[in-house]
């Protein structure tokens, strides 16, 4: 099921985890206090199993009144390239939407344009450098696709 989560809570410091161990200890990086105090006014959106476990997370950033940036996407090792990433980008489309925002941004690595773009993501920039990885801007307005 897809739930969306306050900053704080028990299923944040899962996410926190989940984040931890699928997008910063492959890069030896950890999180720090004034990076996550960041996320408190954010759209916290995960996929929870049956069993309350997290198998994949996001949160969503305001950026101004109509767009949001979508960050951290990370997805449990073991229910990659299963379809878990794919719903909970989707279902954070609608929840942006009854929000009413009507653009959602992102910084995709190198290797996740694919995954972005087959969802209606388009590559906004130049490839770029971020956390020592290449990245690219990418871009989708939300309201053209529900």
């Amino acid at each position: 099921m897809i739930t969306i989560y306050n900053w704080g809570t028990p299923l944040y410091a899962q996410s926190v985890d989940l984040r931890n161990e699928v997008l910063r200890k492959p890069l030896n990086m950890v999180f720090y206090p004034n990076e996550l105090i960041k996320e408190i006014n954010c759209f916290h959106i995960a996929f929870i199993d049956c069993y309350y476990t997290m198998i994949a997370c996001l949160y969503l950033k305001k950026v101004d009144r109509n767009t949001l940036q979508l960050k951290q996407m990370a997805v449990k090792p073991g229910f990659q390239y299963k379809g878990y990433g794919s719903i909970l980008v989707r279902e954070s489309e609608r929840i942006a939407l009854l929000y009413d925002y009507s653009t959602i941004i992102l910084h995709a690595r190198h290797t996740a344009t694919g995954f972005y773009e087959t969802l209606g993501y388009m590559v906004t920039s130049d490839q770029f450098m971020e956390i020592g990885l290449k990245h690219y801007k990418m871009e989708k307005n939300i309201k053209k696709t529900y």
